[in-house]
């Protein structure tokens, strides 16, 4: 299979950052786990946290590798650690069916790909079809592993990320699994998300946060937020941080270009309602907000400051602007625009407007 071979090579971000006594030691270790085996045996002396330390490593780098279950003993002999096991949590039988059923998903994905797709928007549509395809819950046993997205079709943060990392890297695409803790207005504790390099540039993607279900902007399943879509590390730690054990190498990422409000020109440093209005009409007007009725008619708006966005909510939506400016381009496109929804995201200084559209 091609899953994890990028140029000639496995995208292995965590194994890269190890210690030469780690890697050595994640080098026994994902050999054994890509044979179905879960008994790994040592050449060379690694100590205890060099073997835990390689062992997350193969996990977060390989989520195709979901039969263990995160737990491992150690055989010593005379103080000297020669082996150690993995739980299992499926029969390799089942591990292998379960992975045809995880690498037909990922096919299916990438055959419903619009041709001559930018990388950026094949990221991008794998994003948009694991999150409507993927109801946020905890009912599946396999919801730590990608099976749960791509069988169960329910999930947490653990599965959307590793299910989101498999499909990207099946494509050639780098991405890598982060996982912390959150601390924010949307939700608190532990959590996981992504880094991915797109064209070459990282930027961090939390597809769970994708769901407005899951963070609370909108009950309806075909809505996708993009708020935290091509983040750089400064608008990430607003409310992400991940593990010490891997903050100390994960790279400073810019905010650029790979931020959805700015990719969608919609992202301001000052409130001017002639400079908002047209961004969002041109979006209205050229994206498939209204040419294929998706994100069933929301318009997203980022403010790089508080005084602006609290401008534009004065404006906006306390004065009813958004509905003047919004309603010819709607209707422009074949649509009638009825009612009207606000919410906001205090974190990242977003409105975000939704509107209940029906074709003409």
């Amino acid at each position: 299979r091609a899953h994890h071979n990028l140029n000639g090579r496995s995208f292995q971000f965590h194994r890269d950052n190890l210690g030469a006594s780690s890697a050595a030691a994640y080098e026994a270790i994902v050999d054994t786990l890509r044979n179905g085996n879960t008994h790994f045996s040592f050449r060379q002396n690694p100590s205890r946290d060099d073997i835990t330390d390689a062992y997350h490593a193969v996990l977060a780098d390989h989520p195709e590798l979901f039969f263990t279950n995160g737990r491992l003993s150690m055989s010593l002999v005379n103080g000297r650690i020669v082996s150690a096991d993995a739980g299992r949590m499926m029969s390799d039988a089942e591990w292998r069916r379960n992975l045809r059923i995880c690498d037909s998903a990922v096919s299916e994905i990438t055959s419903s790909m619009p041709s001559k797709s930018s990388t950026y928007d094949r990221v991008i549509h794998v994003y948009k079809h694991i999150i409507r395809e993927t109801e946020y819950g905890l009912e599946s046993e396999d919801n730590q592993n990608m099976c749960s997205v791509f069988d169960d079709h329910v999930s947490c943060c653990a599965g959307y990320s590793r299910a989101f990392q498999y499909a990207l890297t099946s494509m050639g695409i780098p991405a890598t699994y982060v996982s912390g803790y959150v601390d924010g207005r949307i939700k608190t504790g532990s959590h996981a998300w992504n880094l991915v390099w797109i064209d070459g540039q990282p930027c961090y993607i939390d597809i769970t946060w994708g769901d407005p279900v899951y963070a609370g902007i909108d009950s309806n399943p075909r809505r996708v937020s993009y708020d935290y879509f091509g983040l750089g590390s400064a608008d990430m730690s607003r409310t992400h941080t991940p593990d010490s054990s891997i903050a100390r190498y994960l790279p400073s990422v810019p905010d650029g270009n790979l931020n959805w409000y700015r990719h969608n020109g919609l992202y301001f440093s000052r409130y001017d309602e002639k400079e908002v209005a047209s961004s969002v009409q041109r979006y209205i007007m050229t994206n498939e907000i209204g040419s294929r009725h998706d994100n069933l008619g929301e318009i997203a708006i980022r403010f790089s400051n508080r005084a602006a966005f609290d401008a534009a909510g004065t404006s906006f939506w306390d004065g009813g602007r958004i509905g003047y400016i919004a309603a010819p381009a709607f209707t422009a496109n074949g649509f009638s625009m009825a009612n009207m929804h606000h919410s906001v995201n205090e974190d990242l200084l977003i409105h975000h407007f939704t509107f209940d559209i029906v074709r003409r």
